[in-house]
């Protein structure tokens, strides 16, 4: 702004004696609208320079003059942000939490090593086991949190400094105990801890996937960006939805299917899936719809085909989660120990050592022992028509039926653990032999046609009906990949040919 001003006073003065010298040489005075402006010009801004020079050079001494008398504290410096490392998410979330506006020294997040705890952590600031042990009773009492059992290897922590002549003082540390809450405390004056409940955003998300090699893999390819993720979804589709009607073990290429979901999100993480609302299933040729459902009122609910079919059935199709089939039902297979061929009256499933082994059905146990050919294992009378049999659990087993009192007449419920998978007995690695009854024979639960479930109570299908309509018409109107690419080669066709 000043150059402007100095700029145009040398221009108008230039003017103004450009006017005089032909006004003295003519001897003449003319006195006009443009000789006024051309005289006074050079005088308004000479007068405007000097008054911005007097101004700002005021300013300058105001400035200096508070720089010399005023004492700079902590309370006259402006806010601002504490400078972080680019990896300290968690201590930053920490800080934006708290509104830590004072200087503080800091800037990385670090994590529990093993055999490690806050007495040790802290000890080196200050920290002694007197207000340790002051700490951790207060964290007892207040929030039910044990300093020393509760802390785990691996976990997030932070903590926060301030500095005072020189000396580094800690001021709040915050311990990360899961995705969904941490643990901030405040060691300034008197102890001050809360345990933080990070609020999640759900998140309504549908996927497709065509299964060419493994379910797994089609989720990954669908776009999920974590194996928490498809993990989640797997167990939603392989354990909550179809567990009882699809045979996971059985899988055929170009299998298909689609979902709609609501998820729990983190920081932008995914956490949890929150419900599925609506899936369908193409399995071996055949649309297997599961429509979520309350015919109670109550936020439990369960999933129906598009008849109103209940697709919780009395057996689950397999008593561990899902893996995959070592060997089938056969009449007549080369044992895998003892090398003679010899009919294998049940299904094998493989798993890793130590999975839960569950019931298939309710039932009442009948026996919970152990044999040299069975190793450790459970036999269960669902009804008069109906017995299951699990065989090679493993020696922990035992410790568990002990502890929860697995033995002849206790009532058993679906999916309640019964034991562990194993390989005692004649098996040459970790699996569960599963055996199927009906009327006394044994048989292949696979090819057996097996008992109905519940449909909806009647008093509640008119409800049933509107909620099916509203999302079998959202998963037709979903398309998989291979239909895009139809799509696309169509409208793009069309462009060519009118």
């Amino acid at each position: 702004m000043e150059t402007v001003i100095y700029f145009l006073f040398i221009i108008s003065s230039i003017f103004m004696a450009i006017t005089m010298f032909f006004l003295i040489k003519q001897k003449k005075i003319i006195i006009n609208q443009k000789t006024i402006i051309i005289f006074i010009a050079p005088f308004l801004f000479g007068s405007l320079f000097f008054l911005y020079e007097k101004e700002h050079e005021g300013t300058k001494k105001k400035s200096n003059s508070n720089n010399q008398n005023i004492e700079i504290t902590k309370d006259t410096i402006p806010p601002t942000r504490i400078k972080f490392n680019s990896e300290s998410k968690f201590s930053l979330e920490v800080s934006n939490t708290y509104n830590f506006y004072e200087i503080i020294d800091t800037g990385f997040d670090l994590l529990i090593k093993k055999n490690e705890n806050f007495t040790k952590i802290l000890k080196p600031f200050g920290i002694n086991e007197r207000q340790m042990y002051n700490l951790d009773n207060y964290l007892k009492k207040e929030l039910s949190f044990n300093l020393q059992r509760d802390v785990r290897p691996g976990k997030k922590y932070a903590l926060f400094f301030t500095k005072k002549d020189s000396i580094k003082e800690l001021d709040y540390f915050a311990y990360e105990i899961n995705a969904e809450k941490y643990l901030f405390v405040n060691m300034k004056d008197s102890i001050y801890a809360k345990l933080h409940v990070r609020t999640p955003v759900i998140k309504r998300q549908q996927i497709t996937g065509i299964i060419n090699s493994s379910l797994w893999i089609a989720l990954e390819e669908s776009g999920l960006s974590t194996n928490l993720e498809i993990d989640a979804i797997v167990d939603e589709i392989t354990e909550k939805i179809y567990p009882w009607t699809i045979n996971f073990y059985k899988i055929y290429p170009e299998d298909r299917f689609k979902i709609i979901y609501d998820a729990k999100y983190i920081n932008d993480n995914f956490y949890e899936i929150e419900k599925v609302h609506a899936s369908i299933f193409l399995h071996n040729g055949k649309d297997n719809y599961a429509i979520a459902f309350s015919d109670q009122k109550t936020e439990d609910y369960e999933y129906y085909d598009q008849e109103g079919n209940n697709l919780r059935k009395f057996f689950l199709t397999a008593p561990v989660s899902y893996k995959r089939i070592s060997s089938k039902f056969s009449n007549s297979r080369k044992h895998p120990v003892t090398g003679r061929l010899k009919a294998h009256k049940g299904t094998d499933f493989a798993a890793t050592a130590g999975s839960e082994i569950y019931a298939t059905a309710d039932g009442v146990i009948e026996k919970a022992d152990y044999t040299s050919a069975n190793g450790y294992y459970v036999k269960i009378k669902h009804n008069n028509t109906y017995s299951t049999q699990y065989l090679h659990m493993n020696k922990k087993s035992q410790s568990f039926w002990k502890k929860n009192n697995i033995k002849p007449g206790k009532e058993i419920k679906q999916k309640d653990v019964i034991g562990y998978v194993g390989s005692t007995g004649l098996a040459t690695g970790p699996h569960v032999c599963y055996r199927f009854w009906k009327n006394g024979e044994q048989v292949d639960p696979f090819k057996c046609a097996l008992p109905p479930s519940e449909p909806i109570n009647q008093n509640y299908i008119m409800d049933f009906n509107i909620e099916r309509s509203k999302w079998v018409l959202k998963l037709d109107s979903i398309l998989y990949e291979d239909e895009i690419m139809i799509d696309n080669t169509i409208e793009i066709s069309s462009l060519h040919y009118p």
